[in-house]
């Protein structure tokens, strides 16, 4: 066996950069979470060798093409890796998952997307259409909510979200919730004519406001929604919520004051406290953080326990780590692969959060 190993890191959003100014961890490459693991592994006496990361750059989806995450995840094998880190983005999962099943090499990638998951492709979570439809099911059961409405964008996504809503909320036996389809490109003139039917069926008034899809709603429909003088629960689903934190986006925390959110992470967990205090400057990257350091401690526990240094050896070894505690979820949440499990979050790794003052706060129960 040789005491050194090559991982490679995908990264699928090459146009997407932190601020010149953000020292935060959060915005550091995974090599600096895996170095911090694998360092806490030699503490303890583990054996972890050496690791030299090998960088692959593609622009890929949405902005760019599948065919530069092929042409990446490629470079990464034929530079002899034994195991890749990434794709980050959800939209070039099952792409890259296709070049790991055909050259038989292990990958952890973070996606929604379960269809993506193969026999060398193991998925650290990133929310799913049928998790998150659970777990907003959930809350309403528990909020005492009996009639959701659904707005949804008119894209694949956010009909797969829709759909997987509606089959949940009759399991639960909420009363039937209209979904409605919101054009990606509807203006404020066809704004009101969208919204009127969904907050008035049948005469009765929804008790919950459900907003599906890529991007958090437009402007056009929160201004809608504020003067239709609705005033139940509003909430969004994960990747629509992210898509309000990054910079420049069209709807911003301060835009959605009140509203309710899927995430990843509640100061409820305890070591995604630790990681906070630990990393104070992280706060407006905390879900990348906890993220990132799960990552990272699902690839650091592999290398110590892989029987050897090969792709073969390292597929093998991710199968093997089991219930180490997560930072991102609630308390109890724990990572860990398994021969026919691919999905490493396991628990209840979807919290509620609320959006108070322009920051996003834990509920106090989630």
């Amino acid at each position: 066996m040789t005491d050194r190993i090559r991982i490679g890191v995908l990264n699928d959003a090459a146009d997407l950069r932190a601020d010149e100014d953000d020292d935060s961890p959060a915005c550091h490459d995974i090599a600096f979470w895996l170095d911090r693991e694998i360092a806490a592994l030699r503490r303890r006496g583990c054996a972890v060798p050496e690791v030299e990361i090998v960088h692959a750059y593609a622009l890929g989806l949405p902005g760019g093409t599948g065919a530069a995450v092929e042409d990446a995840c490629h470079r990464l094998v034929d530079d002899g890796v034994a195991l890749i880190v990434g794709p980050l983005v959800s939209d070039n999962a099952a792409i890259a998952a296709r070049v790991y099943e055909d050259r038989r090499v292990p990958a952890v990638i973070c996606s929604h997307d379960e269809h993506a998951r193969t026999r060398h492709a193991f998925q650290l979570q990133s929310g799913g259409a049928v998790e998150e439809a659970v777990r907003l099911v959930e809350h309403l059961v528990a909020s005492g909510c009996t009639r959701p409405v659904v707005l949804h964008e008119t894209s694949r996504l956010g009909e797969r979200l829709a759909k997987a809503f509606q089959e949940e909320a009759g399991i639960a036996g909420l009363a039937p919730s209209a979904s409605i389809a919101v054009p990606t490109l509807a203006g404020a003139d066809d704004v009101p004519d969208i919204l009127a039917p969904a907050l008035n069926q049948e005469g009765a008034r929804p008790d919950a406001l459900i907003y599906l899809g890529r991007t958090a709603p437009p402007r056009e429909l929160r201004d809608a929604i504020g003067q239709s003088g609705y005033d139940g629960a509003c909430l969004l689903n994960l990747l629509a919520a992210r898509s309000a934190a990054r910079p420049h986006a069209p709807a911003r925390p301060e835009d959605l004051e009140g509203w309710l959110h899927l995430s990843l992470v509640t100061e409820s967990n305890p070591r995604f406290r630790a990681l906070q205090s630990e990393f104070p400057a992280a706060g407006a990257h905390h879900d990348t953080m906890a993220r990132n350091h799960d990552l990272a401690r699902l690839v650091a526990h592999a290398l110590a326990r892989a029987p050897s240094l090969t792709p073969s050896g390292l597929r093998l070894a991710l199968e093997q780590v089991r219930l180490l505690p997560a930072a991102q979820g609630e308390d109890g949440t724990m990572l860990g692969f398994g021969p026919l499990v691919r999905a490493a979050l396991q628990g209840a790794y979807l919290t509620i959060r609320r959006w108070q003052a322009g920051g996003s706060v834990a509920l106090a129960e989630t």
